[in-house]
């Protein structure tokens, strides 16, 4: 599996940041995520997911044992 389907997979969670979309809603009109191959975009899809999925889970560790709290 190719480091590019990484970065596309973090061009996708920068562009759901950025935009405050639904993940669905970036994920559908990807032209990127589309043109990957079903196991590369099952690969993605999941890497995606799950670092949204953890966000919250990790700012708030982050936020108990820093002084520092994690940027929105």
């Amino acid at each position: 599996m190719p480091d590019s389907v990484r970065a596309k997979a973090l061009s996708l969670l920068l562009i759901h940041r950025k935009t405050e979309k639904f993940l669905k809603e970036v994920l559908s009109e990807s032209k990127t995520f589309s043109s990957l191959p079903p196991r590369d975009r099952a690969f993605a899809n999941e890497l995606v997911h799950g670092v949204v999925r953890e966000t919250y889970l990790l700012d708030h560790l982050i936020a108990a044992h820093s002084k520092t709290p994690p940027e929105k």
